[in-house]
């Protein structure tokens, strides 16, 4: 018999576990904090938000209710809801993005990979509604395209998953012998030239770019819920996900690239959040 559940179920258990006495029918997967008795129990990357799978996984139980400063009175759970067109959310689209590809050389000169910051100036925009005894809260990306202001849903469930099963990548500074080496290593298999940079929020078409580098540098938020973007139940949209630390791009493209050789080539689709 097939006893495993889903990163989402194990997650709001666990919420539940830690709150005793709680009835069965009390959580659910989308629920990120629950109060019960006295206490509240929330998954921990609440408070704040790092690229940690162990805090991805955590919970974190105190003394306390669950209140929103609009409404009185206290509340059972805050859950995430997903988008409803008749909710009061922002119209969302679904944005295809200009591929930028990468240029890491000049002819026979490797010119290095730096991480880039987002160049649009996203913004991360929540949406809080009271019904009955629960919270809803809808989060999004904030954006703005050829002067239109638009909105993309993001989902913190998905991006607890995303950062608890990517490829984490630590690793020393190189020199730039090595770096090299690797680069015209991946140039010469033309991975290089299938890598583009991805603008936070966009989407790009998985056969044309199996390869993206998030340009979202410096900013943890970002990274954080870029990488729950790639997260889907269909193949068809998901992506694998690796996560840079402290390693150099090229070390990280490199090893996208030796973990895709291990696939057939039709499911080889990669995103490293930078």
């Amino acid at each position: 018999m097939d006893t495993t559940i889903s990163f989402e179920t194990f997650r709001a258990e666990a919420m539940k576990a830690v709150l005793p006495g709680s009835p069965d029918t009390f959580v659910a997967n989308a629920d990120l904090a629950l109060a019960f008795n006295g206490y509240l129990a929330y998954s921990s990357v609440i408070d704040h938000i790092r690229l940690d799978p162990r805090q991805c996984t955590s919970i974190t139980v105190v003394p306390g209710t669950l209140r929103y400063h609009k409404e009185l009175g206290s509340f059972q759970k805050l859950t995430e809801s997903a988008y409803n067109a008749t909710s009061s959310t922002p119209q969302m689209y679904f944005h295809q993005s200009r591929i930028s590809r990468l240029e890491a050389s000049r002819g026979s000169e490797y010119l290095g990979i730096e991480a880039r910051i987002d160049p649009s100036g996203t913004e991360i925009e929540t949406l809080l509604s009271a019904n009955q005894k629960v919270l809803h809260l809808e989060t999004y990306f904030k954006i703005v395209r050829d002067g239109n202001l638009l909105y993309t849903t993001v989902n913190w469930g998905r991006s607890m998953r995303a950062v608890t099963f990517a490829h984490h990548l630590e690793g020393p500074d190189m020199s730039p012998i090595v770096e090299e080496e690797f680069a015209r290593a991946l140039a010469q298999k033309g991975t290089l030239q299938k890598v583009a940079w991805l603008t936070p929020g966009d989407m790009v078409d998985r056969t044309q770019t199996p390869y993206l580098i998030a340009m979202t540098s410096t900013n943890d938020l970002l990274r954080f819920f870029e990488a729950g973007r790639w997260v889907r139940d269909s193949q068809d949209l998901s992506r694998e996900i690796c996560i840079r630390r402290s390693a150099p791009l090229i070390q990280c493209l490199k090893v996208v690239d030796d973990l895709s050789a291990m696939k057939p080539p039709s499911l080889v689709s990669w995103i490293v959040i930078g």
